[in-house]
C-alpha cells in the first residue's frame, strides 16, 4: 500500500499544531497537544491493513486517546475539549461499524477516519489561534495606562 503525500501533510500539520499548542497554549491545550502527538506518533507504528480484521492495537490507542480527551474535558470544562472527545469517540466507533455492517466499504471507513482526523487538527488549530489571540489582547490591555 502506498502512502500519499496528504498523509505526510496531515502529520506535519498535526506536529506543528501540537508543537505550537504546547509552546503557546494554556494547560488544557498543552495536555491535549501532548496526548494528540503521542497518539498520532504511535498509531502508524501499530497499523496494519489486512482488509477484514479489526486492528486491535490501533483501536486500543484510539480508545486510550479518547478516554484521555474525556478526562481533560471533565477536568478543565472547555467546549472544544468536548468536541475533540466526540471526534475521537467517532474514530473509535468507525472500525466497529465497518465490522458490524457488511454494506460499508473499507474505503468509506478510511475516508471517514481521515475526515475525523482533519477535523481534530482543525479544532486544535482554531483553539490555538483563539488562545494566542486572547493572550495577545490581554497583553495589550496590560500595557495601556
Amino acid at each position: 500500500m502506498s502512502i500519499s503525500l496528504y498523509t505526510y501533510v496531515y502529520y506535519l500539520a498535526a506536529l506543528v499544531a501540537c508543537g505550537l499548542g504546547f509552546w503557546k497554549g494554556d494547560a488544557p491545550l498543552r495536555i491535549t497537544s501532548v496526548v494528540t502527538i503521542i497518539s498520532w506518533s504511535i498509531t502508524p507504528l501499530l497499523g496494519h491493513w489486512d482488509g477484514e480484521a479489526l486492528n486491535v492495537p490501533q483501536t486500543l490507542v484510539d480508545a486510550v486517546t479518547t478516554v484521555s480527551y474525556i478526562l481533560i474535558s471533565l477536568r478543565f470544562r472547555r467546549l472544544w475539549t468536548v468536541v475533540l472527545s466526540a471526534l475521537a469517540l467517532l474514530v473509535v466507533l468507525c472500525p466497529f461499524v465497518d465490522l458490524a455492517d457488511a454494506r460499508v466499504h473499507r474505503n468509506s471507513w478510511i475516508a471517514a477516519n481521515n475526515i475525523l482526523a482533519v477535523c481534530q487538527i482543525a479544532v486544535l488549530c482554531v483553539v490555538l489561534w483563539l488562545t494566542i489571540r486572547a493572550r495577545r489582547r490581554a497583553d495589550e490591555g496590560a500595557l495601556r495606562p
